[in-house]
């Protein structure tokens, strides 16, 4: 049986306009509303425990009806009956005479009083102010800043005290100390057990007061042999000695004890990576060094790829690599782009290294403001990194780049302008062959198992011819 009356239905239907309403119809619309009732209020009890509250209010009832896509009920409000002093027990549901009908009373509004009433006070204009929170590292003294606390009790002498109280007041002490007061009796050597309670008890309160020694807290120091590793690592490959560049990145490669260095190692590849631009002996060295951290099998460097990859992503698509602009950076580029892939190879999956590389990648590509040597370092990871980024990224935006920077370039009359375009159109050409590589492989794949769909491939082919021609050893 529903808890809402016929009666209730009844003045709820002629209050609508329904006179004629009659029991049984009542009855069904009374389980309804019963139902639609309690599920709003299950859904206020949400918004009321969320809210960190035990009683209900009118804010989650409006709530939940949002919820639902039901217009909320104006005019109500948790505080009504209590701004102007009023019970609120006396604003509820009251009962219709003896039916079971119920309905919320007008509030009697006495308007002499309302307009007789002190108007509020007008908001204060919203203002701000400038002040200094510090200077030179110390907080002015102003009303704007909060006051500074002094720790007082961090004294030497409140903190032995302090130690002292909590020492005389452990268990143990206290025990020995009520022992030593209970008597003469005597352990199985014969000695006074009072006695003795009494002595222990006497030299833990005098040591409890002798001055408390605060301990440093303990650095973690590498030992001789890896400190010499190190030195003779690091200065060996700032010397730009080849032979011993070769024994050193082998060294590397191999050695199982490199744990405590490694972030060492870390540390130095970022901080000459960024001092050293333009030295390009240096910077290759650097990228070496990182390529034999990460082929070491005995290594874990996921913790410091935050500076291990910028400074490779540096190497790939820094605007100035060398001092002599005839100098072989086109090179390191292509050490450092290696890199990269082994990193999103073995990290990519976890830390979306991946999708940040390929976005930077991409953006210095259609970015016609940056110099060809940066954005054949682009082209060049996003080919190492495989045909399935090469297909969603490089290869819709063959025609747009080659149009508004690669062909511009190519017509200047500057030399070096026009060789940095010869090498960027050559690494677009191994793009290109990788990608069709790939297209043929995926054709001989029966269509319900081809990886990605192929709706363009004939623009693309046609792109690809037009742009450059009988490069493409792999197009029919």
């Amino acid at each position: 049986m529903s808890i809402l009356g016929r009666d209730t239905i009844s003045v709820f239907a002629e209050a609508c306009g329904v006179s004629d309403l009659s029991e049984d119809v009542a009855t069904i619309l009374a389980a309804d509303l019963e139902y639609r009732l309690r599920e709003i209020t299950q859904e206020a009890a949400k918004f009321a425990r969320h809210s960190k509250r035990r009683k209900l209010h009118t804010e989650d009832i409006n709530m939940a009806l949002r919820l639902r896509n039901i217009e909320p009920l104006y005019g109500y409000s948790t505080l009504s009956g209590i701004e102007d002093g009023g019970d609120p027990r006396k604003h509820g549901f009251k009962r219709a005479g003896v039916n079971e009908a119920f309905y919320i009373p007008d509030r009697v509004i006495d308007l002499e009083a309302l307009v007789n009433a002190d108007l509020p006070k007008l908001p204060v204009d919203v203002t701000y102010t400038t002040h200094w929170l510090a200077i030179e590292g110390v907080q002015p003294e102003i009303p704007q800043n909060p006051p500074v606390v002094e720790h007082k009790d961090d004294s030497k002498a409140h903190l032995q005290s302090t130690i002292v109280s909590e020492l005389n007041a452990e268990p143990t002490i206290t025990a020995i100390k009520q022992s030593a007061t209970a008597g003469s009796a005597l352990n199985a050597d014969g000695e006074n057990v009072a006695d003795k309670a009494a002595t222990v008890a006497n030299a833990m309160a005098k040591a409890s007061r002798q001055p408390v020694v605060m301990k440093t807290v303990a650095k973690h120091e590498l030992s001789l042999e890896q400190q010499l590793y190190y030195r003779s690592v690091t200065e060996g490959l700032l010397d730009n000695k080849d032979a011993y560049c070769r024994q050193a990145f082998d060294s590397l490669c191999r050695d199982p004890g490199l744990h405590a260095l490694l972030p060492y190692f870390s540390q130095f590849v970022a901080e000459k990576v960024l001092s050293s631009l333009g030295n390009l002996g240096v910077l290759t060295n650097m990228v070496q060094l990182t390529a034999s951290l990460l082929r070491n099998p005995n290594l874990f460097p996921e913790p410091y790829l935050h500076q291990l990859l910028p400074a490779m992503l540096t190497c790939v698509v820094g605007k100035s690599l060398s001092k002599n602009p005839e100098g072989d950076h086109w090179t390191l580029r292509e050490q450092a782009a290696a890199v990269v892939e082994t990193i999103c190879r073995r990290f990519g999956k976890h830390n979306r290294v991946q999708s940040r590389v390929t976005k930077t990648m991409i953006g210095a590509i259609l970015d016609p403001t940056k110099p060809l040597s940066t954005q054949y370092g682009a082209i060049v990871t996003l080919t190492k990194l495989g045909p399935l980024v090469i297909d969603a990224l490089l290869m819709d935006n063959l025609k747009t780049y080659h149009e508004n920077t690669l062909g511009k370039s190519k017509a200047s009359v500057d030399l070096q302008e026009r060789t940095d375009a010869r090498m960027v159109e050559n690494a677009l050409v191994n793009a290109c062959n990788v990608y069709l590589k790939w297209d043929q492989e995926i054709n001989k794949v029966p269509a319900a198992t081809t990886p990605l769909p192929q709706p363009n491939v004939e623009r693309r082919n046609k792109v690809m011819r037009e742009l450059f021609g009988d490069k493409l050893s792999l197009l029919s």
